[in-house]
């Protein structure tokens, strides 16, 4: 069974804020996790209060945050953002809009 990617509006909007070759990048990499039969393989799982969510580093500086959906086999997007700031940004968004 495979996988399919999806980017929540809030990740969507961050991708099209970017510069075109990094959002090139970033898709390109989206299209890879696309369809695969296990997409741990290429994250990293988070642990403590982001516990549940998942990682990936398309590039050397920025970090796809999901949340992978087993029973709908689903790759849920829902942060795309800078190593800097990513995880500031996905605490104070899972405090009022996630989960």
């Amino acid at each position: 069974m495979k996988y399919k990617v999806l980017l929540s509006k809030y990740a969507a909007k961050k991708l099209q804020k970017m510069d075109k070759n990094t959002s090139r990048k970033i898709y390109d990499f989206l299209k890879k996790i696309n369809n695969s039969e296990n997409p741990r393989i290429k994250g990293e799982a988070l642990s403590h209060n982001l516990k549940g969510y998942w990682k990936y580093k398309p590039l050397k500086n920025y970090r796809i945050i999901v949340e992978i959906q087993d029973d709908k086999l689903i790759v849920l997007a829902v942060e795309i953002e800078h190593r800097s700031k990513v995880y500031l940004i996905l605490n104070k968004l899972k405090k009022s809009f996630l989960k």
